[in-house]
């Protein structure tokens, strides 16, 4: 079985140290990557690339309150706290990062990655993603094609003595509609 790391920051981080870990990850947005945000009024899932990270530098945006930012090397995640930010790493890599500023813990991962479906669908090329219950188009970053038109995350789970701990993301793609298959 592979490994899993979960690295949790001992301390708060500022918001340098956050982002420091997020370039630590992409090599240095050389990656491609993702970010999930939220807030109480609004969820984000879009690229997580170097003009993102330029404008997190810049100030022309902010990182909301939780988030994670993901691509198959591994995923950070981020709470904010009262002093700055809960940090957590996730990854198959030993990342040997000091034991006096990080807490490491050891899992097993369970199987292979595995998809999971997100609202909404997409009809036509160059128009959003919509949640067709409710009308509200949804940014998702992945590339619509006609065989392709349901979103879905992709992710890797992991256990301590056979119970499922930890899960992760790895990456974002478009899909068939399982729903169209199984009419055919």
């Amino acid at each position: 079985m592979t490994k899993g790391y979960l690295y949790c920051y001992r301390k708060s981080a500022t918001a340098a140290q956050l982002l420091s870990q997020l370039a630590a990850l992409t090599d240095d947005w050389n990656l491609p990557a993702y970010r999930y945000q939220e807030r109480l009024d609004d969820v984000e899932l879009d690229w997580a690339d170097a003009v993102w990270a330029e404008r997190l530098a810049t100030g022309t945006a902010i990182l909301w309150p939780v988030g994670r930012v993901f691509c198959p090397a591994g995923e950070v995640r981020w709470e904010a706290t009262e002093n700055g930010y809960a940090v957590q790493v996730v990854t198959e890599n030993d990342l040997g990062l000091p034991e006096t500023e990080w807490e490491r813990t050891t899992f097993e991962q369970v199987d292979e990655e595995q998809s999971y479906f997100l609202w909404g669908e997409c009809r036509q090329e160059g128009r959003p993603w919509v949640e067709m219950r409710i009308p509200r188009p949804l940014c998702y970053p992945a590339k619509w094609s006609q065989e392709q038109t349901m979103v879905a995350t992709q992710g890797k789970t992991y256990q301590q003595h056979g119970i499922v701990r930890l899960m992760r993301l790895t990456g974002v793609k478009a899909l068939p509609n399982p729903r169209e298959e199984v009419e055919q």
